[in-house]
């Protein structure tokens, strides 16, 4: 679970043409939190993403990757998740894109187990707020403020409740 809340490297898997993108939030947040790590961007159809070379194809990175983040469409997602398990990478956190509604049928959510035993991937999502770890300097979530550094912990099952408490306790440290 280490490489979940304190990654050496991160890998964002989305497509950066679109600035409202939820994968480019994603990448702007760890930036901005000041995430110390190696940070990669894969988009097979934009060269950059803030200044990042994009590679194709996450197995195309020289680099061991401790946590994927995954931003694309579920019909989408088999190909991205059999990759990531190519290149030998463990932990995927899944953000449905924002025209892609988060699936709750059966046959999504057995898909998706399937696609992790095959794979030997830990997977956190497609309904999560993500990982914020202020000890690490690392926000990989849609919620650009995040609070800041103290004794509490939060862990969330779904994205709507983990927002409602991540909005009170940022009051909460406000007033």
């Amino acid at each position: 679970m280490k490489n979940f809340f304190a990654p050496k490297s991160i890998a964002v898997l989305a497509s950066f043409n679109n600035p409202e993108s939820f994968g480019l939030t994603i990448l702007q947040n760890i930036l901005q939190n000041g995430y110390l790590g190696r940070v990669f961007t894969v988009d097979p159809e934009s060269a950059t993403a803030l200044g990042f070379k994009n590679y194709a194809f996450i197995t195309e990175i020289p680099s061991q990757i401790d946590l994927a983040i995954v931003n694309y469409s579920n019909k989408e997602l088999s190909y991205f998740l059999n990759l990531c398990g190519e290149k030998g990478i463990k932990n995927v956190i899944l953000f449905p894109t924002k025209n892609n509604k988060d699936p709750k049928n059966e046959n999504f959510q057995s898909q998706l187990k399937d696609l992790a035993r095959k794979n030997n991937l830990k997977i956190l999502g497609p309904n999560s707020l993500g990982i914020i770890n202020h000890q690490e300097k690392i926000n990989i979530s849609l919620q650009s403020q995040s609070g800041q550094a103290g004794v509490v912990s939060l862990f969330s099952q779904g994205i709507d409740a983990g927002q409602i408490f991540l909005n009170k306790i940022s009051e909460f440290c406000r007033s």
